[in-house]
């Protein structure tokens, strides 16, 4: 949940609370302005129900007869085979 903190002597602070942890974080825009911005685009990501996306794998897959062996990437920038897992991380018949 994002505030806007009422205090005269620094007006371009707002809150978010983590209601899950209990904890509160204070953050400093540089002017009201942009505290005024921030705390809008947070409270409305705050208040949003989309759900989270989840993160993209990469994959190396092989076609050997009858069955696709998918390789994990070390890392998103992997382009080459050796950038790739040598175990296999899972396996489909086709």
């Amino acid at each position: 949940m994002a505030i806007m903190a009422d205090d005269p002597e620094h007006p371009d602070v707002f809150l978010l609370t983590d209601s899950e942890q209990g904890n509160t974080y204070k953050y400093q825009a540089g002017n009201r302005m942009n505290a005024l911005l921030w705390f809008k685009h947070l409270s409305a990501a705050c208040q949003s129900n989309r759900q989270q996306v989840a993160s993209w794998t990469k994959f190396w897959v092989a076609l050997c007869e009858t069955q696709l062996y998918y390789y994990a990437a070390k890392s998103l920038k992997a382009t080459e085979r050796k950038h790739y897992y040598h175990v296999v991380n899972d396996r489909t018949s086709v």
